[in-house]
């Protein structure tokens, strides 16, 4: 055979081996897609979430408790699905299921009421009260009632009025001496949450 001949059947071999190097990867390709589609069809769909709603609020039933209506709300449910009541609720009346969900009262009428009596329980009786022929003692009590530290409270005055002063009862502070009108500008112009109308008077001259 030839130079020539043995060149080209050589390149011809080559040739083939490159083909079939092709195709053989093409039908990995096609494999590898197949099994890529396969994994896809395998996988499950997510699946939707079923939500309950009232037939009432029309809101989810979960939501009832923010419809204003929830009393009614839990009426219908329990006429309608009393299964389904039970189930999220277990086996209470409608009345004591409203009184569970119910909150906390945030300001209102009730709020307000509460805290005109908190402002009513607050005042403050200053004692004259005497020691002998000659002497008196000054007793305030009430101090407590505006949140104010018993004790600190009893060294201001004792400061204040360069006088002896000691806690007596359980919000009460005894001063030595006659302070009686003086403590009532004392605690006034101290304490901003004291006024005038806070404090009663009492003169005890026996």
């Amino acid at each position: 055979m030839s130079e020539k001949k043995k060149m080209n059947v050589v390149v011809a071999d080559a040739q083939a081996d490159a083909d079939a190097v092709v195709h053989e990867d093409a039908a990995v390709d096609v494999v590898a897609d197949a099994d890529v589609d396969a994994d896809v069809d395998d996988g499950e769909a997510p699946q939707p979430i079923e939500v309950d709603y009232c037939e009432n609020c029309t809101l989810p039933l979960e939501y009832c408790e923010f419809s204003g209506q929830t009393k009614k709300c839990y009426t219908v449910l329990k006429e309608n699905n009393p299964e389904l009541f039970k189930e999220l609720y277990g086996d209470v009346s409608v009345d004591d299921v409203t009184v569970q969900k119910q909150k906390k009262p945030r300001g209102g009428k009730a709020g307000k009421a509460a805290k005109q009596k908190a402002a009513s329980d607050r005042h403050i009786t200053v004692t004259r009260t005497k020691r002998g022929k000659k002497k008196f003692s000054t007793i305030v009590a009430g101090i407590k009632s505006f949140d104010l530290d018993l004790k600190k409270t009893s060294k201001a005055i004792s400061s204040k009025f360069a006088a002896s002063s000691s806690i007596v009862g359980e919000d009460e502070v005894q001063v030595t001496g006659d302070i009686t009108y003086d403590i009532v500008d004392f605690l006034t112009s101290k304490f901003k949450e004291i006024t005038e109308d806070d404090i009663t008077i009492v003169l005890k001259d026996k």
